[in-house]
């Protein structure tokens, strides 16, 4: 299970929280976990931090700022990409 939790950044935006959505890939195949979030202006940095949380662990899989490139958990590297503004795309999913 993950989770995607958004951020105000000082600039003011804000997430949306919605009931979570259930999704099923087998081992090896890709798969689009979707975070939906408002981007008030193209152009401009997002104005919030990205951070997906897998379920019992404490420290994020995955961190997205603004223009700086992504924190990725080693576990995750190479496999793990943002997907339009929020949304964890995870490549060669594992059981």
């Amino acid at each position: 299970s993950f989770l995607c939790p958004t951020w105000p950044s000082p600039s003011g935006a804000h997430g949306l929280r919605e009931e979570p959505e259930f999704v099923t890939a087998r081992a090896g195949e890709s798969v689009v976990l979707r975070c939906d979030v408002i981007h008030p202006v193209t152009g401009q940095p997002p104005p919030y931090v990205v951070e997906w949380f897998k379920f019992g662990v404490p420290i994020p899989i995955f961190i997205k700022f603004g223009y700086y490139p992504p924190h990725v958990d080693p576990e995750y590297a190479g496999r793990a990409s943002l997907h339009d503004k929020a949304s964890l795309r995870l490549e060669q999913v594992r059981s």
